[in-house]
């Protein structure tokens, strides 16, 4: 399957986001 750049770096993001909120999320819960 050939998926132009756009839509794979839009599914990069939609996959990426959701994880860096987590690590950033337990960073805080970590350091507080």
């Amino acid at each position: 399957i050939v998926i132009p750049g756009n839509k794979q770096d839009l599914a990069m993001q939609l996959i990426l986001t959701p994880l860096i909120e987590r690590l950033v999320s337990t960073a805080r819960k970590l350091r507080a």
